[in-house]
Formats: structure tokens, C-alpha cells, sequence
């Protein structure tokens, strides 16, 4: 028989499978021809698509959850079996994680051990028939019977008073392998570093007489560390229990079933395989091989038919790595690999790292990292964190810990990205402090010369690139440098490879032996390395340069690079403090260790912006100002500082510290985005705007420059504008919440109501990593619902956005009003007193924060503290550029303390200074002085 074209025949065949008898050979006749090789190639689909309706029409409901959604409410989706908020046993269920064949699963806290954890329930149907609860009762006994890193724990099994059955597991902060598929293929470390995890969670399992059955890209979880969690033992079959399942019955997910599983056959280990191989090809190209439109294609697809060759859609993939994948994939499962053990190791054979190079100088260089074991510490983004939904975004940058650099610009404008080490061996902190080291030296040399444009790190890392190919196709650089380390006993291996596109060759490397006896030398050689990589010539009075700032004291050095490699994941607060630890015995060893100072001042902000303790902002002034006082052309130093006062509201200072920087740094786009930032909050929108803009024009491509430019429209009320750069935010980080969440709010002030709940539904699906974006989102669709005034929808999104991350007094407020109108006034006074409680920590940094005290007035008038909320209505009125929100604030202070006259003074007040009807009309506090004589002898001729 000839070979086929599978398009063709699949396309015939969809067109004719759902119709009558004859009326579908008629059909088949004509699209077929005299092709007779065609048409009994369709016939065999035909009747195998008919096999499979018969095949599962005799299974019954073994999938429920597959038509789910179908059937349920908007509600119901979110909580399919009305759970959330309730108690299930010791268990506070918080939050509708999804669910499976074999039942719904929620996130809960556990009341007795300070925990949470994935509760999974059995359909209650399901719960009423003997087979479903044999089958469930199996999963825990099998999973629970697993003690493996590689193998999500599980803690106890029980049941509702309705009969219900529940088991409890470890709930893993992470997202399952699909999230990570949808968004596209993987890179080639990553794949085999997850597969070797899932293999080696199979083995155990295997080793205990457990096959899985139901390997799917749903059912592995990544961490946020980026380990492997194998999950639903569901369909587990234990061997020595094959009666368990009914004869002809068929569990397990159809497109990643082996044919002996979708035959009906006996199913062990080799069948782990085969969906192994199927995750691998799936991780590798982001497609799956067998999948058709119908699922009766999907399995003959399966029984019949090659995967695509790999190649076609990734052929960067290593050859080796193909020939493992093609023999999971044998449809013979006795021709298969056949065991996971087997299939693990010759997945580490392909990560056995070769030694370094006793020198770079070959005719062709050579890249050992390769192959090297993919050690590569993940961490989270800096700013990820930090972001707050249309806040002062404060962002802290990479230019926080730059190092001076050679001062020569490129030949030619380049596009330049580092990725992350491979660290074979080596302190992992000292490390990922070099890490910073280069990319702030690189990032030092762009704002001085402007010949050269760096990626951010933090998008590097964010996007989770640890290619050079990745790296090129998804920012478009001309050069990547790949840098690698590796512990040598006394001395450090450094090796710097330049990969230059578009063909993706190996241009140079350098390799470095730093002596941990002088590992003061670590900045200096490399810095001289990149140099030489770059084509840079550095003379002495460049690495003079390079020492300002510095230490001659190698402990000192040491316990400095170590902190900047804490730093990398300073959203921990374990990290921060063991980073401060490190600076401080660093500066206790030189004092005058000025960029060591900076570093400190640095980490003990971000200590404050964790704890909101005013003492750390105290100590990071004071360590700022001793590192601009060591050496006043520092700009690390400058920039710190800056940030700092920014964070205190001396907005002079900020301005001060970051005028010198600029002088420093004039092509910085960091530097200018904040001073955009500093004029924006005096108001002087025509600067604000240029520097914003200057910002964007230095670093077009930095999603965060774009998000602060739309910032900064929101609050001109240029809404179109800001939607506009929110837009490109997207456009620029598909995979990041934050321009959903913005865009959304753009799309609320402009009354698009659904496109607006649209983006924040989006916002918290994209990442749902990122909790302080999920939290904002909630937070955003509560406000949405508040708007509406649809008050007890209001109050359960704010509490959701509550469970997922603390709120700020602004969200504290809102939750209380909605509760004061769903008549729960104990827990509106008790929001309302967090209110107070969270603004005043603010106030202690910036007595006149406008913002604080807009919340505080207000809320002390709603607790029945008349003199409190007048005073500090007072002390806000009394602040220079008196804002119309201000005096609509205090026209509601006046209302809800009964003082018409007061109220309808401060109204008019307002409006007269630029306010809108809108503005005052959509607060539920003067909603009894909208329907006023007064009010309505104000406004007729404002309405005309």
C-alpha cells in the first residue's frame, strides 16, 4: 500500500464519519475516486471511530468532570460544591483549584498544623457508587503507601456528613506541566531536568508495584523551585489488585494512553513509558504528536500512525535526546525502553558535564556547559513582588548594584542578553552574586555609552530563558553571553561564552581561575573578561575606575557577592536577612567599603517594604548616606539613596540623588524613568512625561518603563492613553499579570465594564505565581462588583483577595462599606479600624502622605471619632496643591458626622476645583445629600 497523506486523510474522514450508511459511502466514493488505497485506509478509521463510540458508550461516566463546566453556573465554577469559607473537618477551605475525572480540588488551610493543603473530593454521585469509591479509596492507599520527593504527599482520607469522600494532600506553591506547555516549548535543559524527576517519581512508585496509568502533562506539578511533583495516582493499578477495574473497562486519559492500554490489554511499568516519552516530545515542541480533532482519530493516531519527527518543530533538539524520546514511543511495547530507571538514566547521560578546558584558546571553542549538569539556581524576578496595581511603583533594579565598568562603547549599537550561570558545584550564592556582578557591569557600560542595550535580568529570568536560542528568539538580541562556574577545590572556574546570531555560533570565549585566596580579583577579571569578549579595550585608568567603591579585603568581597546573591530572591524575607547578615560582617571588615554600604541601605528597604518596621528605612538612609559620603561619583550609591527617599516621600532629596546619577549615568533609562516618577508626584506633567518618555526611548522593549508611563496617564486621567501603554505591556510580557490588571482598571474608569472583568479574569489565570497580581485582581473584580453596588459580591471577592495576600487600607476600606451595607457591621468596624492601623504605619514614614490621610479622616468619621477624623481632614487640607479628592473627602468626613451645611461647602469646593459630579456621586457616604435641596440647587446649573 502507498504511503498517504495524513491531512487528507483525516479531513475526508471528518467529513464523512457523521453521515447515514450509504449516504457516507456516496460521499466517500466521490472524495476518494479511483484512489482504492485512500478509501480503505478511511473505512479502517471508520470503523475503528465506531469500535471507540461502542468501546466508551460501555464505560459510563468514568470522566465527569470532562462536561463539567457545561452544566454549571458562574458561581459554580468558582465553587463547584459550595465549599469555599466553609470547615471540612480541621480544614478551612480558602480557594476552587480545579479538577479531574475523579473529582473537584480545593485549596484549604489546616486549623490544627499551620499548613495548607489540596483537599479532593469525589463527586457526590460518584460517592453513591461502590466501584468510584473502591477506585478512589485505591488512590490514597496507593499514594499514601509512596514516601518520595518526586511524588506529592498524602496526608489523610475522610468524609462529609453527606457520605462524601475527601483525601487530603500537600498543596505545592507551583503551576502543573500543561500551564508551563500552553505557553510554548521548553528549553532543552529544562525538559530533561524535569524528566529525569518524573522518572525517577515513577521508579519509586513502580519499585512498590504501582503503575500510574494516568501520566499527562495535568497531572505533574512544577514548583516554584522548578521541582517535580507527580500527582492523582487516580488510575493506579497495583499489580498484584488487576480484578480492581472491570473487564473491557479503560482508565486513564485517552491521548496519553499506550496501545496495549487503549486495546484493553494488561497494562505495567513499560506503559509509564510511553506517556513519559509523550511528555518529553510534548515539553520539546508544544504540540502533541497523536492529537486529532475527534478522540476516535486520537486513538487510531496512537495505534497506528508515527509521531512527527521532532525536528519539524524544534531542530535545536540534541540527537541523542530525539533517539530517547522515538524508543519510549515504540507502539511494540516489548521494542520499548523498558523501564523509567532505564529511561532516567540515559536521560542523566545526556547532563554528565565534561571538565573545563585548561584553556579558551582552541581554534574552535569549547562550550562544556552544553552538556553540563543544569544546576542553575531559579530565581524569582527582583520587582516581581514589589509591583503594587497602579501604586508608586517603586521599582528596584538591576542598576541598584552597579558595578563601574570600562567606559568605551561598542564599535556598532548591539542588543546584548546574559543568561543565568550553570553552576557546577559551586557556592550557589556567590554565584548568583556574580551573576549581578556581570550583568550590572553591562548594564553600567549601557549608561554610560548608549552604544549598547542590555535585557533586563529580570526578564530573563521572569521568561525563564536559559538558552542562547531561547534568548535570541524571544528578544532579538545580535549576541548572548553564556556564562558557567564551576568549584575546583582552591579556585574558582569562571568560563564566558559569546554567542553570536543569527547563527548561533560559539564567537569567543574567556575562561577565568580566580584563587578563593583572592577572590577580590573575581570583579576586576571580569569585567576585563566581558571586555575582551565585547571587542573593548580596558586600560589602567579603567580598571581604577573599576576599583571605586571597592575592597582590598577578600572576606569583606566574599560576604558582599554572597549578599547581592540573596538579594536575587529578595521578595523571602530569610533571604534578605541572611543578606544583611553578610553586608554587615562585610562593612564590619572595611567600613569604607562604599558599594558594600549601598548594598545594605538596599536590602534594609526592602526589609522595611516587607515588615513596614520604620526602623529599617531609618538603617537604609544611614547606609546610603554613607556609601554617597565614601565616594559622591558612585551612582549605586545614588541610586539607592534615591530610592530610599522616594520611599520615605522627601521627594526633594530623590530628586537630588537621582540629578547626580543622572550626571553619572546620562544614557540610563532607569535613571530617567525614576526621575519621571519624581516629577509626577509634584506635578509637573510636562517633565514628568518627557523623562517617561526618554525612559521608553532608551529601553523601548522594558515592559516596566511602559507600565510606569500608563501609571502615570491613570493618575492624569488620560485613561485611553494609559490603556494604550498597558497594551504594550501585554504585547511585551504575554505571561505577566500585571498589564491584564492595569489594562483592566484603564477599561473600569472608562466604563467598559466586561472588557475590564475580562482582563482581571485573565490577570488571575496567566501566572497564578504571582499572588500579589492574583490578589489585585480579585481585589480589581470587588471593586468592580462595588461599583455596581452589588455589595455582597464586593465583600466576597475582597475576602478572596484577602486569602491569597494582605491588602492595603484602600482595599481595608472598600470591604468595610461593603459589609456596612450587607448589614455586618462587627466586621465593618473591625476593616475599618485595619484601615487606620495601616495607614498610620505609612504616616510614620511620610506624615503628609496625601493618600493615608484621605483614608484615615474618613474612617475615624465612620468609627464615631468626630475629633480624630477632623484633625486629620485638617492636617490634609492643610498640605500644599490642595487636590479635588481632598475636598471631596472632607464633604464626606462632614456628611457622615451629620454636618450638611459642612458638607454641601466642601462639595461645592470641590467641584469648583475641577471634580466631577461622578466623582461625588459614587461614594455611598453622600448618597442622602445627592437627594438634598442643597445638593440639587448646587448642581442644576453644573448639569445644564
Amino acid at each position: 500500500m502507498k504511503v498517504l497523506d495524513p491531512e487528507r486523510v483525516e479531513s475526508i474522514f471528518a467529513d464523512v464519519v457523521d453521515l447515514p450508511g450509504e449516504e457516507r459511502l456516496r460521499a466517500l466514493d466521490n472524495a476518494c475516486r479511483a484512489d482504492q488505497d485512500l478509501k480503505a485506509e478511511i473505512l479502517d478509521l471508520i470503523k475503528a471511530h465506531e469500535e471507540a463510540i461502542r468501546f466508551f458508550d460501555d464505560l459510563g461516566p468514568i470522566f465527569p468532570s470532562d462536561s463539567l463546566s457545561e452544566v454549571l453556573d458562574d458561581d459554580q465554577r468558582v465553587d463547584p460544591y459550595g465549599l469555599l469559607g466553609k470547615m471540612v473537618s480541621h480544614f478551612r477551605v480558602e480557594e476552587h483549584l480545579g479538577g479531574g475525572g475523579m473529582g473537584v480540588v480545593y485549596r484549604a488551610h489546616d486549623a490544627n498544623l499551620p499548613r495548607d493543603v489540596a483537599l479532593k473530593f469525589l463527586p457526590p454521585e460518584m460517592s453513591r457508587d461502590e466501584s468510584a469509591v473502591s477506585r478512589f479509596k485505591h488512590e490514597v492507599n496507593a499514594a499514601s503507601s509512596l514516601n518520595h520527593p518526586n511524588i506529592a504527599v498524602v496526608h489523610e482520607v475522610g468524609r462529609l456528613d453527606d457520605g462524601q469522600l475527601f483525601v487530603a494532600m500537600a498543596y505545592y506553591d507551583g503551576e502543573t506541566l500543561k500551564k508551563k506547555i500552553d505557553r510554548g516549548p521548553l528549553p532543552v535543559a529544562r525538559v530533561i531536568d524535569y524528566g529525569i524527576g518524573i522518572t525517577a517519581g515513577l521508579a519509586e512508585a513502580h519499585e512498590n508495584g504501582i503503575v500510574h496509568r494516568d501520566v499527562k502533562p495535568a497531572n505533574v506539578m512544577v514548583t516554584r523551585r522548578g521541582h517535580i511533583r507527580l500527582l492523582d495516582f487516580g488510575v493506579a493499578k497495583v499489580a498484584s489488585q488487576s480484578t480492581l477495574t472491570p473487564q473491557g473497562s479503560i482508565v486513564g486519559t485517552p491521548g496519553y494512553m499506550a496501545p496495549e492500554q487503549i486495546r484493553g490489554e494488561g497494562v505495567d511499568a513499560r506503559t509509564d513509558v510511553w506517556a513519559t516519552g509523550l511528555l518529553l516530545y510534548e515539553m520539546l515542541t508544544g504540540v502533541h504528536p497523536f492529537l486529532a480533532e475527534h478522540q476516535q482519530a486520537t486513538i487510531y493516531q496512537v495505534l497506528n500512525v508515527d509521531p512527527p519527527a521532532i525536528a519539524l518543530n524544534r531542530p535545536d533538539v540534541p540527537d541523542g535526546l530525539v533517539d530517547v524520546i522515538s524508543r519510549c514511543l515504540v507502539k511494540d511495547r516489548s521494542e520499548r525502553l523498558q523501564s523509567v530507571e532505564e529511561l532516567g538514566n540515559e536521560l542523566r547521560k545526556l547532563k554528565e558535564p565534561r571538565p573545563l578546558p585548561e584553556s579558551p584558546g582552541s581554534p574552535e571553542p569549547v562550550s562544556w556547559l552544553d552538556r553540563a549538569t543544569d544546576r542553575m539556581m531559579r530565581m524569582a524576578w527582583p520587582g516581581k513582588m514589589a509591583a503594587v496595581l497602579l501604586s508608586l511603583f517603586v521599582l528596584t533594579l538591576a542598576v541598584d548594584n552597579l558595578i563601574d565598568s570600562c567606559t568605551l562603547p561598542p564599535a556598532e549599537p548591539v542588543d546584548l542578553a546574559v543568561l543565568p550561570f550553570v553552576n557546577v558545584g559551586a557556592d550557589s550564592m556567590l554565584v548568583n552574586g556574580l551573576y549581578q556582578a556581570i550583568t550590572s557591569s553591562l548594564v553600567r557600560l549601557e549608561g554610560r555609552s548608549g552604544g549598547l542595550s542590555v535585557v533586563p535580568t529580570d526578564d530573563i529570568l521572569y521568561r525563564e530563558v536559559s538558552s542562547p536560542q531561547g534568548a535570541a528568539e524571544k528578544f532579538g538580541v545580535d549576541l548572548v553571553i553564556r556564562p558557567s562556574a564551576q568549584d575546583a577545590t582552591d579556585e574558582l572556574l569562571v568560563q564566558l561564552d559569546l554567542v553570536e546570531f543569527p547563527d548561533a555560533r560559539v564567537a569567543d570565549s574567556r575562561l577565568l581561575r580566580i584563587p578563593y585566596s583572592d577572590i577580590g580579583r573575581l570583579q576586576e577579571e571580569v569585567v576585563v573578561g566581558l571586555a575582551g569578549l565585547l571587542g573593548l579595550y580596558v586600560d589602567l585608568d579603567v580598571l581604577d575606575e573599576l576599583s571605586v567603591g571597592s575592597t582590598a579585603v577578600s572576606d569583606a568581597y566574599l560576604e558582599y557577592t554572597r549578599a547581592r546573591g540573596y538579594l536575587f530572591e529578595s521578595e523571602d524575607e530569610a533571604n534578605v536577612d541572611a543578606a544583611i547578615d553578610l553586608l554587615k560582617a562585610a562593612v564590619s571588615e572595611d567600613d569604607t567599603y562604599a558599594i558594600a554600604h549601598a548594598a545594605l541601605g538596599e536590602a534594609y528597604l526592602q526589609k522595611y517594604k516587607l515588615t513596614r518596621d520604620a526602623q529599617f528605612i531609618d538603617l537604609a538612609v544611614q547606609h546610603g548616606t554613607r556609601a554617597r559620603d565614601l565616594n559622591k561619583d558612585l551612582a549605586p550609591a545614588r541610586i539607592a539613596l534615591g530610592l530610599t527617599y522616594l520611599e520615605r516621600g522627601e521627594i526633594d532629596n530623590a530628586e537630588n540623588e537621582f540629578i547626580r546619577a543622572q550626571s553619572l549615568l546620562p544614557n540610563s533609562a532607569a535613571v530617567h524613568y525614576n526621575l519621571g516618577k519624581i516629577y509626577g508626584l509634584r506635578d509637573q506633567v510636562i517633565k514628568a512625561e518627557q523623562y517617561y518618555q526618554k525612559a521608553i526611548e532608551l529601553k523601548p522593549d522594558y515592559w516596566q518603563y511602559n507600565n510606569g508611563l500608563g501609571i502615570f496617564y491613570h493618575y492624569e486621567g488620560r485613561h485611553e492613553e494609559a490603556a494604550s501603554c498597558f497594551r504594550r505591556v501585554i504585547e511585551l510580557r504575554p505571561d505577566n499579570p500585571w498589564g491584564y490588571n492595569n489594562l483592566g482598571a484603564q477599561y473600569r474608569e472608562l466604563g467598559r465594564w466586561e472588557d475590564a472583568m475580562a482582563q482581571f479574569i485573565y490577570a488571575t489565570e496567566v501566572d497564578t505565581n504571582t499572588t500579589s497580581a492574583v490578589a489585585f485582581a480579585n481585589d480589581n473584580i470587588a471593586r468592580l462588583y462595588y461599583s455596581h453596588r452589588d455589595f455582597e459580591q464586593a465583600a466576597h471577592w475582597f475576602e478572596r483577595a484577602i486569602s491569597v495576600q494582605e491588602l492595603d487600607y484602600d482595599s481595608w476600606d472598600q470591604l468595610g462599606n461593603a459589609y456596612w451595607k450587607t448589614e455586618r457591621e462587627e466586621e465593618a468596624l473591625d476593616a475599618w479600624w485595619r484601615v487606620i492601623g495601616l495607614a498610620s504605619d505609612r504616616l510614620e514614614i511620610n506624615p503628609n502622605d496625601r493618600n493615608a490621610l484621605n483614608y484615615i479622616a474618613e474612617a475615624y468619621a465612620k468609627l464615631g471619632q468626630p475629633d480624630l477624623a477632623r484633625s486629620a481632614m485638617y492636617h490634609l487640607l492643610s498640605l500644599e496643591r490642595i487636590q479635588p479628592s481632598d475636598l471631596v473627602v472632607a464633604a464626606k468626613v462632614h456628611e457622615i458626622l451629620a454636618r450638611r451645611d459642612s458638607a454641601l461647602y466642601y462639595v461645592e469646593q470641590a467641584l469648583d476645583r475641577g471634580a466631577t459630579l461622578e466623582d461625588i456621586e459614587v461614594s455611598i457616604w453622600l448618597d442622602d445629600l445627592r437627594i438634598s435641596d442643597g445638593y440639587k440647587r448646587l448642581t442644576n446649573d453644573r448639569r445644564s
